[in-house]
């Protein structure tokens, strides 16, 4: 399989590398998912739930996960290289294999920034990369999946050119999280 064209840098000052994740950065990955999940979605998800998320177990997932990753996705995380190095971001892209053709869907199934680094361009640089790999991986079309109520993501979604599929058959649902089924909706756009 050829490989995405990885090292990237934001158009900003910032300079991001970004890079399949690796099996040392379960932790980092873990924090990252537990702080951003807490802050993007205050309001929108249980606080108990939120507040109860424990970045150790966590980090045990994002160990199995990335020790024995499934073929189909890849785990890509952005490093930091501005003085202040560590991973700040990840995004898991799914290019499913044996898919009639055309056409091949491949989908975001998540992009998470540490809160501390939004807006410094590492979602974004991890949202080119992620489209890369589909466009490697032969998909012409992305999808993702966005809680309703998370205006912040919905609005980087589509600075990105991803539309809002709502009214389309099946482009609303839910996802359970704690107990609780939170409304969420797909977005869709071509992969170049």
């Amino acid at each position: 399989m050829e490989r995405v064209r990885l090292r990237t840098e934001d158009e900003g000052s910032t300079r991001w590398m970004i890079r399949p994740a690796r099996e040392a950065d379960a932790e980092a990955l873990a924090q990252v998912n537990v702080r951003a999940w807490r802050r993007a979605y205050r309001g929108i998800m249980d606080e108990g739930y939120l507040a109860a998320m424990d970045p150790r177990q966590r980090a045990e997932r994002w160990r199995e996960r990335l020790r024995q990753p499934d073929p189909a996705d890849l785990v890509l995380a952005a490093e930091g290289t501005d003085g202040r190095p560590g991973v700040v971001g990840y995004c898991l892209v799914r290019a499913p294999a044996g898919l009639p053709e055309p056409p091949r869907v491949g989908a975001v199934v998540a992009l998470y920034v540490d809160p501390s680094r939004w807006g410094d361009g590492a979602g974004g640089q991890l949202h080119r990369a992620a489209l890369r790999h589909l466009e490697i991986r032969e998909c012409v079309e992305a999808i993702l999946w966005v809680a309703t109520a998370n205006v912040r993501s919905r609005a980087f979604y589509e600075r990105h050119r991803w539309l809002d599929d709502s009214e389309s058959t099946g482009g609303r649902g839910s996802h359970r999280v704690g107990g609780m089924a939170i409304p969420v909706v797909r977005y869709r756009r071509p992969v170049s």
